[in-house]
């Protein structure tokens, strides 16, 4: 059984399984140029550039909204696009540091062919993080930094937690 990701973002440059002639989304998307963007189980889609920046983006919104951590995690898949040119994050988007966490994994995908969005199980501070490869998962670089405890949906972890929180 394959393991499940929150989400998988995989250059079609990289990839024999893009532009196949089955692609469900085929009208919208570039044939070979593009991404195939996943959630959770899901086969996914074949996206262009700035629609999948935008699915990531989204993700990256959702989750954290409710307190989530994630971590994205590159793997070297094959020859990735080296004459795919590097865009920069638009001048609006200094405010807002989920905008530029999304561009800086679109560009780790342009570098090493695929990246998978895990949530992050554990205390720290970083809200999303990226790794650079699957073997420097503990070297992690933080995209967006947040409070250590997310937000208050959190459920306690250890029994006196639950104890001191709900009075059991």
């Amino acid at each position: 059984m394959a393991p499940m990701h929150a989400m998988t973002i995989l250059s079609c440059s990289a990839s024999d399984g893009c532009g196949r002639p089955d692609a469900t989304d085929s009208l919208t998307a570039p044939r070979g140029g593009g991404y195939r963007v996943a959630t959770g189980g899901g086969t996914g889609l074949e996206r262009s550039r700035e629609q999948a920046l935008s699915d990531v983006y989204r993700e990256l919104r959702d989750r954290t909204a409710f307190g989530t951590k994630l971590v994205a995690v590159s793997h070297h898949e094959g020859h990735p696009a080296a004459t795919r040119p590097s865009a920069e994050a638009p001048k609006t988007a200094g405010t807002d540091p989920l905008i530029l966490a999304s561009f800086d994994i679109l560009e780790a995908v342009d570098r090493e062919g695929r990246v998978t969005l895990d949530v992050f199980h554990g205390r720290t501070s970083c809200k999303v993080a990226l790794a650079v490869s699957e073997l420097d998962a503990g070297g992690r670089r933080c995209l967006v930094d947040g409070p250590e405890h997310g937000s208050s949906h959190e459920d306690p972890v250890t029994p006196r937690e639950r104890e001191k929180r709900f009075g059991l």
